[in-house]
C-alpha cells in the first residue's frame, strides 16, 4: 500500500535512506577493514544490491519523486568519503562513480514507484 504523504513529510524518507547509506558504508569500513567501501567485495556482492531493495520499497511506499531515492542513498556515501577529510584529488572521481550507480538505482526507485501507481489503481 502506498502512503500519499503531503510535500510538508518528505524529509523523513530522504533522511533515511541517507542515514541507511552512511550507516551501511562506516559497517563495511569497519567490518572489511578497507579505507573505502567499495574497496571491499561485499560493498558490490551485498550492500549496493540491498540498496536496490531499499530504492524499491521506499518507491513502492512513498511514491512521490521515488526516482530520487537513488540519489539520495549514493550520493549520502560522500559524507564518509569527506570525514576525514585527507585526499580530496580523488572526490571528483568518486562522485562521478557514485553518480553513475545512482542512474540504475533511480529508475529502480521510479519503476516500484510507476508499478506500485498501477496496483493501486487497480485495487480501489
Amino acid at each position: 500500500m502506498a502512503v500519499d504523504i503531503p510535500t510538508h513529510g518528505l524529509r523523513r524518507p530522504y533522511a533515511m535512506a541517507g542515514i541507511f547509506s552512511i550507516v551501511l558504508w562506516w559497517l563495511i569500513v569497519l567490518i572489511d577493514g578497507v579505507p573505502d567501501a567499495w574497496d571491499a567485495n561485499i560493498y558490490w556482492s551485498a550492500a549496493y544490491p540491498l540498496q536496490f531493495i531499499v530504492c524499491a520499497a521506499l518507491g513502492w511506499r512513498v511514491r512521490h519523486r521515488a526516482w530520487s531515492y537513488g540519489l539520495v542513498l549514493t550520493l549520502a556515501q560522500l559524507v564518509p568519503l569527506l570525514i576525514p577529510p585527507d585526499d580530496l584529488n580523488l572526490l571528483p572521481l568518486a562522485l562521478a562513480l557514485l553518480l553513475l550507480l545512482a542512474v540504475p538505482l533511480m529508475i529502480v526507485g521510479g519503476l516500484s514507484s510507476w508499478i506500485s501507481g498501477k496496483v493501486s489503481n487497480r485495487a480501489g
